[in-house]
């Protein structure tokens, strides 16, 4: 595996690398691309971590911190709300990863063999007599995505967000995410706080290659008011397929701000064989057959801007009501309103999303529905993971939006606001960059 990665396994495997001992486990990793490999005691941490309000802490400092703390579930994890980053930890024999599941993770299980590992083609390159329920095969070929506890390969699951594993049970155990907010209100200042404290530790850490995506829309309108002041470290680019419009707005923006801005045409940068087969080497689904000009992207990264961290505004479609706002009261509705609809007939889905519903909606309340939970857990949890995952074929990701204390003070705003984005105006007037809302958006 060329990719960065981390296994844990009760079985040695001679064909990789060095191991390192974890209890009674055996771990082995590929800390490239600016993640880092960290064991204190019981604690292991895998990839970066940001605490937007110390920005200037790195990995260490922060994972010394954390494996200070006593271990109970709800103060615990009430803590590990205000950190961003993409991670995986294990702590008191459970295992977690960051707030949207963004360093994707999987458990398997099969005879006596137990494999907590980031990559599932790594699992299976190791276990290669792996197989596929037909049905999960189905949903993978109608459009590379899928849902569910379980992963692709029979007896894996991913550890969801919201989720973590208990490594003695061998289980995934929900936990509670939003009782630890008792206001009706959002407290902007704290968003501004979280937002700037993820640019100023981002910038400090990885100034040296630093992309960030331009585009029309209007989660990356709010984030630009934070990172247009680090114009000298970003390089923002458009990557265009035929979308004038789109370009136009972003080289606006860019002669508004004096940005350092890269125009890529993607209609010119096909993938190489080379990089195809680099790529399938990696990947367990080939996503490049689905949404190909995103590949191509991924291609001009891999030959132009090697050893980026590329900045992405995803994760925020939790807090803008992305599958609308209907109340739900039965998991048929809830397959209508996700627009997953076209899998009514297969079983590993239809028996998946009752389970899903009747676990889930006790969960929800008057700031987040089940449609809101399904977008964090399975399409964060599942495509976008999956999707940063693939960002590791050049460098890393940085996901300003993929931090729970932020996801929890976005959730107060009224769901007008949130529908119609006017929740990202009041923060760019709060920061004094109203200037930006007089660009129209795509």
């Amino acid at each position: 595996m060329d990719i960065p990665y981390i296994l844990i396994s009760t079985k040695k495997y001679a064909n990789l690398n060095e191991y390192q001992k974890f209890n009674s486990f055996y771990v082995y990793y590929n800390d490239n691309f600016s993640n880092q490999f960290i064991m204190i005691n019981d604690l292991l941490f895998f990839g970066y971590i940001i605490d937007p309000f110390s920005p200037n802490k790195n990995n260490i400092s922060i994972v010394e911190e954390l494996e200070k703390i006593p271990y109970t579930e709800y103060d615990f994890f009430k803590v590990m709300s205000k950190y961003s980053g993409r991670f995986l930890i294990i702590k008191n024999n459970i295992c977690f990863t960051d707030t949207c599941g963004q360093l994707q993770t999987f458990y398997y299980k099969k005879n006596n063999n137990f494999i907590i590992c980031s990559s599932q083609k790594l699992i299976s390159i190791l276990e290669p007599d792996y197989t596929i329920n037909k049905d999960k095969k189905t949903i993978i070929d109608a459009q590379r995505e899928f849902y569910g506890y379980e992963g692709i390969i029979d007896n894996s699951f991913l550890i969801l967000p919201n989720h973590y594993l208990d490594i003695n049970k061998k289980s995934l155990i929900r936990y509670s995410t939003l009782s630890y907010y008792h206001s009706d209100k959002p407290n902007i200042d704290k968003i501004v706080k979280i937002l700037e404290g993820n640019f100023k530790a981002i910038v400090s850490r990885f100034g040296k290659n630093i992309q960030m995506g331009l585009t029309g829309g209007r989660d990356t309108r709010c984030l630009l008011g934070f990172a247009g002041k680090y114009n000298n470290k970003i390089t923002f680019f458009h990557g265009f397929s035929g979308n004038n419009k789109e370009l136009n707005i972003s080289k606006k923006l860019v002669k508004h701000m004096d940005l350092k801005f890269d125009e890529i045409n993607l209609k010119k940068h096909n993938p190489s064989k080379e990089f195809i087969n680099f790529y399938n080497s990696n990947r367990f689904i080939p996503y490049y057959s689905y949404i190909p000009v995103k590949s191509n992207l991924k291609y001009y990264m891999y030959k132009n801007n090697r050893n980026c961290m590329l900045i992405t505004g995803t994760c925020a479609e939790i807090y803008r009501n992305f599958y609308g706002i209907k109340d739900i009261n039965n998991y048929l509705e809830l397959m209508h309103s996700t627009r997953t609809v076209k899998h009514k007939k297969n079983l590993y889905f239809l028996n998946f999303l009752k389970k899903y519903y009747n676990l889930s909606s006790r969960h929800c309340n008057n700031n987040i529905s089940i449609n809101d939970l399904f977008y964090w857990e399975q399409r964060l949890g599942f495509w976008n993971g999956s999707n940063s995952e693939e960002y590791n074929l050049f460098g890393n990701v940085f996901i300003p939006f993929n931090n729970r204390n932020l996801i929890n003070e976005m959730l107060l705003f009224e769901n007008n606001d949130r529908t119609t984005c006017n929740h990202y105006n009041e923060i760019l007037k709060y920061i004094g960059r109203d200037d930006l809302l007089e660009f129209s958006y795509s």
